[in-house]
């Protein structure tokens, strides 16, 4: 039986277990074109290597929500999100780890708040998300008579 994804079913302090990612210059280019960066390969760092889009894991965690909670489909709202970008992203193989660390409820809606850890292969942090999900959206929607 697949566990249920909603407010009353997630747990604090849930991992939502490990993806492992490959940053590579398909992967970057693509990337880069679809947040609208159109010149992917000037970033280099003080050694000239070149380093991918900072932003490349930014959204992991809903995969990661899939694979605990098949049945997960976004009908919420993403409320918030919080990055700290630590070091560069090289091209290589990176770990993503996620957490819910808290849920709560304002004001009718019920949120959810996913942080999210990506290290290198070296176990080095590299960045760092926290994200915060209304997973009420419809219901709020109505409660709020819009």
């Amino acid at each position: 039986m697949c566990k249920q994804f909603d407010y009353e079913h997630v747990e604090v302090g849930q991992e939502l277990g490990q993806l492992d990612y490959h940053v590579d210059e398909e992967l970057n280019r693509r990337f880069s074109a679809a947040v609208g960066n159109p010149e992917p390969w000037y970033l280099l760092d003080a050694q000239g290597t070149r380093i991918a889009e900072p932003t490349i894991f930014g959204r992991q965690y809903l995969r990661m929500l899939r694979n605990t909670y098949p049945e997960f489909r976004m009908h919420g709202v993403h409320a918030s999100s919080k990055v700290a970008f630590i070091r560069p992203v090289y091209f290589g193989y990176y770990h993503i780890f996620a957490t819910i660390t808290d849920k709560y409820v304002k004001r009718g809606g019920k949120y959810i708040v996913i942080e999210t850890t990506v290290k290198d292969e070296k176990g080095s942090e590299v960045v760092l998300y926290e994200d915060t999900l209304m997973t009420n959206y419809p219901e709020f929607r109505e409660l709020r008579g819009r």
